[in-house]
């Protein structure tokens, strides 16, 4: 009869809207897991510059670089700019999946968040356990990376002078908290002692 057929069509109608919406979370779900491996392989290559000969810093419309760059990131150890302003209360911290320490700085949500050093921006973007965070290539295969962001304020391949801005400390739900680690290669090192702390 019409009844029937009219019905028919209408739950195969509604059968291919649900089919729809399921093939369109399944393509988000996939575009998601891409976008997840993208951000490992970029996250993993950010440690991995060829060394001083490919780094070329510029610091400054005139091309000076600040006092401290001379001699290089490893002659800076113990003066190195603290990420923040003012003063922060400062614990030793550690990340999932890293084998080193790192720090968490407390702080007021949306403080600005320092280049200890300069260089160039090496990963700017969410990842894992560390949410927002900006990696900087200080040459010679020492990066610091600042995590835990509310914003980040830098692009990948950007030149930084010694103090400027990369971004402002989030909250992952314990308050105002940077988390901030020094790397040699994809070594962590304590960074302690290059902050002078």
């Amino acid at each position: 009869s019409g009844v029937t057929l009219s019905r028919g069509l209408e739950r195969i109608a509604r059968d291919r809207v649900a089919l729809s919406s399921q093939r369109t979370a399944m393509d988000a779900a996939r575009l998601a897991m891409e976008d997840e491996q993208k951000r490992q392989q970029a996250f993993d290559r950010a440690f991995s510059s060829n060394g001083a000969s490919e780094y070329v810093a510029v610091y400054g419309a005139n091309g000076a670089a600040p006092p401290t760059a001379i001699g290089g990131f490893a002659s800076s150890k113990g003066r190195l700019l603290f990420p923040l302003a003012g003063r922060s209360e400062v614990r030793p911290a550690k990340r999932e999946g890293t084998d080193g320490p790192g720090l968490e700085i407390k702080s007021q949500m949306n403080q600005p968040v320092r280049a200890v050093f300069g260089g160039r921006i090496a990963f700017a973007d969410r990842y894992g356990p560390y949410g927002r965070l900006v990696i900087v290539d200080h040459g010679d295969h020492y990066y610091t990376v600042s995590a835990n962001l509310g914003r980040i304020d830098v692009r990948v391949g950007q030149e930084l002078g010694q103090g400027d801005t990369v971004g402002s400390v989030g909250d992952e739900g314990r308050g105002g908290m940077l988390y901030f680690e020094v790397r040699r290669g994809s070594q962590t090192i304590d960074p302690v002692p290059w902050l002078g702390l």
